[in-house]
């Protein structure tokens, strides 16, 4: 069962991280209107990227998780400790934690399959709502870094890679690079091309240089 478990575990953080990394592309993509099929990437980098993407909110996640665990530890081990030492206030407290238990009326053997039923279907629509919220601000992100980059190329501050051979032509300006193509757009009429990523360097481009 834990083999199980683990395994599941494993294939839900791939699928995770993968939904992310596309779902980043797919915004910067969309924006600079790339290519995804010439600029493919392999799998590695594909987790990489959907790694650096989430560790923001996986850390808060994680540390919003930390801190209600610890806070529920400490008061159950506070309410303990506080009727150990004051054993004729126990009735007292074991009263209140009594009025503050939901009061369930005892359900037939139809009405707990049917309220599991509900629970378990709601449990997966908040699951799937959470995870298209995640995902539209993840893509949203990557929309954002899109603008960010047209807005340097605009001001003459980007990457870029050489690759007209008239002189004094601005140097193109490096969009994104996959595993084996790249992608860069001409500053003056905004045309993208499209090269084999072995065969270019590219250096820090400023206009007013």
């Amino acid at each position: 069962m834990k083999i199980l478990d683990s395994a599941a575990i494993l294939a839900f953080i791939t699928a995770f991280l993968y939904c992310v990394s596309t779902a980043y592309t797919y915004g910067y993509f969309g924006v600079l209107f790339l290519d995804s099929d010439l600029l493919e990437r392999n799998f590695h980098q594909i987790m990489y990227h959907g790694l650096l993407q989430s560790f923001p909110i996986l850390l808060t996640i994680l540390f919003f998780c930390a801190i209600s665990v610890t806070i529920h530890s400490a008061f159950t081990t506070g309410l303990i400790n506080y009727v150990i030492k004051n054993e004729n206030k126990e009735k007292f407290v074991s009263k209140l934690v009594q009025k503050l238990k939901p009061k369930n009326k005892h359900l037939t053997v139809l009405e707990q399959t049917h309220s599991k039923r509900v629970k378990k279907i709601w449990i997966v629509f908040s699951l799937f709502f959470i995870f298209t919220l995640l995902m539209a601000y993840i893509e949203s992100k990557g929309v954002d870094s899109a603008k960010n980059m047209k807005n340097s190329i605009k001001e003459g501050k980007y990457r870029a890679v050489k690759l007209s051979v008239k002189q004094g032509d601005k140097p193109f300006a490096l969009l994104y690079c996959g595993a084996r193509n790249c992608a860069a757009i001409d500053p003056e009429n905004k045309e993208i091309k499209y090269f084999p990523q072995k065969e270019h360097t590219h250096f820090f481009y400023d206009i007013k240089e």
